[in-house]
């Protein structure tokens, strides 16, 4: 239960972090109420679809089942880490270079001409 309970925390701060680092600045306001949102909206769901595998067949069987998703969810995301790493340090490059450069505005960064 520890194991479990502390991959889980990891598998949330690591996805938080992730966003935090890609996501435009005059944006994560946003991106991040929706995560919450997918992320404990969703929950119940899951709960529901659990409980519903319990009661057809049993509560092993659902755990089993369940494990056996997020193992292949996992190996999944294993598989798409690179090319979601690429992503991240291109888009984070990006974003760090459009604020750090100087404009017609007196130095302003766009997103805070909007503002």
């Amino acid at each position: 239960m520890v194991a479990m309970g502390g991959g889980a925390i990891l598998a949330a701060a690591s996805a938080n972090t992730i966003l935090q680092t890609i996501v435009d600045d005059r944006l994560r306001g946003r991106v991040a109420g929706f995560y919450t949102l997918a992320f404990l909206g969703v929950a119940p769901l899951g709960n529901l679809a659990a409980g519903a595998l319990a009661a057809r067949w049993s509560a092993p069987a659902a755990f089993a089942i369940n494990g056996v998703g997020a193992a292949l969810a996992a190996l999944w995301f294993w598989r798409k880490l690179p090319e979601i790493r690429a992503r991240c340090c291109v888009s984070r490059t990006k974003s760090w270079a459009s604020s750090r450069s100087i404009n017609d505005a007196g130095g302003m960064h766009q997103s805070m001409r909007a503002m």
